[in-house]
């Protein structure tokens, strides 16, 4: 017979129904409900993507020539370029959000369609016709050392960067049925500058989060570098890229 101490310590059951069924994910069952079985049509996710891309970029002509005119006219006094550099910086952390991956769900035959919520709304990449797969990597606040996503375009167009467990993993599932075995440019899988007919293009560092190679120690120190100053540089560049243009505007 088992001590109060032991029952006390037992691993206890997720939430369940009345039936003594594990509940149902309601918001993975929204998402599914709003995408349809065969998720979201190609050309609207590309219109979406579109429209993020105005709308972003309306923005950020905003934030850059509003402050410098109205320093060019004598409305305000000196500081426009402060608001430029908020600009830019803003620019440059949501440009690599907007098709970042929230909620993701696997479904459709095999569970090749991947569907996630996104800054521009609900889209669908078929990883059945994954044409490029690339990753990226910044530093991330708060816990954990890196926000690590795979950067996937399939055959319609539709870009995802894609963090979910489950999809990485039916995407590296895919890529080793096609014959790849770890192994760049053999049985269906295309490397970087290559025709992508006869498979996606995957850089070596997304086949190392794929699992597909080891890299060595001197490549993870080296990358690990890389990353951390290309997700420090790329943001400062953006920040003065819009202090300059704001600048110039407003002593033209």
């Amino acid at each position: 017979m088992t001590s109060k101490a032991q029952r006390r310590n037992r691993p206890q059951p997720g939430p369940r129904s009345r039936t003594g069924r594990a509940e149902p994910d309601k918001r993975r069952e929204a998402l599914l409900a709003k995408v349809g079985p065969d998720g979201v049509p190609g050309e609207v996710s590309l219109r979406r993507g579109r429209l993020g891309y105005t709308v972003l970029g309306a923005g950020a002509a905003a934030g850059v020539l509003v402050p410098a005119l109205l320093e060019r006219s004598h409305v305000v006094g000196s500081g426009a370029p402060v608001a430029g550099a908020l600009t830019g910086t803003a620019v440059g952390v949501i440009f690599p959000d907007l098709f970042s991956a929230g909620r993701t769900v696997c479904h459709g035959p095999g569970g090749s369609l991947v569907s996630a919520r996104t800054l521009v709304g609900p889209r669908t990449v078929d990883t059945a016709s994954l044409t490029r797969i690339r990753r990226s990597r910044t530093p991330k606040r708060g816990g954990g050392l890196w926000f690590d996503e795979l950067v996937v375009r399939d055959g319609r167009g539709v870009v995802l960067r894609i963090a979910d467990k489950t999809a990485v993993r039916r995407i590296a599932t895919l890529v080793e049925a096609a014959g790849v075995a770890g192994v760049a440019g053999v049985a269906g899988v295309a490397t970087a500058g290559e025709p992508s007919a006869r498979g996606p293009r995957i850089s070596r560092h997304a086949r190392v989060r794929l699992g597909l190679v080891t890299p060595t120690r001197a490549e993870r120190a080296g990358r690990a570098v890389a990353d951390f100053v290309l997700g420090i540089i790329v943001p400062m560049s953006a920040a003065g890229a819009g202090a300059l243009l704001t600048w110039v505007v407003a002593r033209g």
